[in-house]
């Protein structure tokens, strides 16, 4: 079995770096960077992930993986980012059929496992060159993590098509899932690929803000694809604690995961992100009842006085 050997990651970098660059893009051609130099600013990550208030509408679209082996050793890590001369997503260049980690397969054939960690969730075209990429390594496992869900809402552009795209890769699961950025997982970023930190964003808990985007995500795309994330870290909420809703309650619905509701054991060595399995389904399903019920008390109380009248 061949070995991630430094002057091996070298190889591949230079190969790949020179036959995908582009002289009308500043970025190019490090829009793949590994170890250290895969680290960004702090003020970099925050713009584009949206750390530690909440979604940032940020333009940059911005990933780190980790790669994995068989037997939970990290391979490696790394940053991609997209091309704006090519018009190019970071997804394509790292899951082509000529992309980056074809090249690192190639001469690695010991990863069998691939963690994401993205800004944005994948649009149409980019699911469908994952999907590929996972169809021609039939032992990949790809888990995928984000902070914020790209074009997805009925006035964007392109959403039915992302959605239907993020749905296609919600039903490649188990080997493939979609989750929203939480709790330790932020923790594990800040720490693994982003530089001068300073000590209080690595404090706990996060934002209230931050929570809330998180919790929002797990219920918008539980909603556009049927499966609830597999990983989820969030507090649990008190009965007290008041919940603004910005959308209508009845479209809030966050489903279990499938490994929640089948008996199909699935035992792998592979690290699993930081956080638990989403016992907290149940809790956000409570809220949507009670949401759904007060609603419609208040919707019965308002005909009666209607008729009253």
């Amino acid at each position: 079995m061949n070995e991630m050997t430094e002057e091996g990651i070298v190889s591949v970098m230079s190969d790949h770096q020179a036959a995908s660059s582009s002289p009308d893009c500043p970025q190019c051609p490090q829009h793949i960077l590994t170890g250290a130099e895969a680290a960004v600013s702090y003020a970099q990550f925050c713009e584009a992930f949206g750390f530690s208030v909440g979604p940032s509408g940020a333009r940059a679209l911005l990933l780190f993986y980790e790669l994995w082996g068989p037997s939970g050793t990290l391979v490696q890590r790394g940053q991609a980012s997209n091309c704006l001369a090519q018009g190019q997503h970071p997804e394509p260049l790292l899951f082509d059929h000529q992309g980056y980690l074809s090249s690192v397969l190639e001469v690695c054939e010991e990863v069998s496992y691939i963690m994401l960690y993205c800004n944005y969730t994948p649009c149409q075209e980019c699911c469908q060159t994952m999907a590929s990429f996972l169809l021609r390594y039939p032992w990949m496992r790809l888990d995928v993590l984000f902070s914020q869900l790209y074009h997805t809402a009925p006035s964007q552009p392109y959403s039915l098509d992302n959605q239907t795209g993020l749905r296609s890769l919600a039903a490649l699961w188990p080997r493939l899932t979609l989750s929203p950025i939480s709790g330790a997982a932020w923790g594990h970023l800040l720490r693994c690929f982003v530089r001068d930190v300073p000590p209080s964003a690595l404090q706990f808990p996060l934002l209230p803000e931050r929570v809330e985007a998180d919790r929002v995500n797990a219920i918008q795309i539980s909603d556009i694809t049927g499966i609830g994330p597999a990983f989820l870290d969030l507090p649990l909420r008190t009965d007290t604690e008041h919940v603004e809703r910005t959308h209508t309650p009845q479209a809030l619905t966050l489903l279990p995961p499938p490994h929640l509701t089948t008996s199909m054991c699935i035992s792998t060595p592979h690290p699993r992100p930081p956080g638990r399995l989403v016992e907290i389904v149940w809790e956000v399903e409570r809220e949507v009842r009670t949401a759904v019920s007060q609603s419609q008390h208040r919707d019965s109380k308002r005909r009666r006085r209607s008729r009253r009248k």
